[in-house]
């Protein structure tokens, strides 16, 4: 499905991996919801002996953290400094073979799911809206952008998630929105996809 997309950012992970000095790469891929940043990712992980993929979707808010005073802030929805400090931090400072472990934010429960484990490898995934918060810091090696006009991410949304189009267009959408005009995302990523 995105043929094209892994032969760009195979090109940029090649360029890297040519360097005797990097001793592991970290790509991040944000964008739109319903640009298929999930469906990316793991293509993109098939593409080099199953990488591990961290989804910026495990670190949504508990609702009991959900203010009106987060929510306003850019980027807010999610739990940015559990994120920073349980998957990018030891992803940055780790080892290949180094295990991240977490608890993931599961929507269907409203609160957190089993521990995730996950190993280290010389090329690694963090996806889904918010993983490029500058609250990180230049964590990644390749920064990707996936975006798709108002349409299409409405089609798919609704197939997706019919019960929840009316939350995705009046809350979850504005949101993101606002996230990525705040901090002008799209201009500052490495490798840009428009749908």
């Amino acid at each position: 499905m995105y043929k094209k997309e892994i032969e760009t950012i195979k090109q940029r992970i090649d360029e890297l991996i040519s360097n005797p000095t990097k001793n592991k790469i970290i790509i991040s891929i944000d964008g739109m919801t319903g640009s298929g940043k999930t469906t990316l990712a793991q293509e993109l992980s098939q593409a080099y002996d199953n990488a591990p993929i961290f989804h910026a979707d495990d670190f949504f808010l508990l609702p009991e953290l959900r203010t009106e005073e987060r929510l306003n802030e850019p980027g807010g929805n999610i739990h940015y400094e559990r994120m920073k400090e349980e998957v990018i931090d030891p992803l940055v400072k780790g080892k290949i073979n180094d295990e991240i472990k977490y608890k993931p934010f599961v929507c269907r429960i409203q609160n957190f799911g089993d521990e995730k484990n996950i190993k280290i490898k010389k090329i690694n995934i963090v996806e889904g809206s918010y993983c490029l918060n500058p609250y990180f810091g230049k964590y990644y090696d390749i920064s990707v952008f996936l975006k798709i006009n108002d349409k299409d991410q409405i089609e798919r949304l609704t197939k997706r998630a019919p019960k929840m189009i009316n939350n995705f267009i009046n809350k979850w959408i504005p949101l993101e929105k606002k996230y990525h005009e705040a901090f002008n995302l799209y201009e500052k990523c490495d490798i840009k996809f428009d749908y």
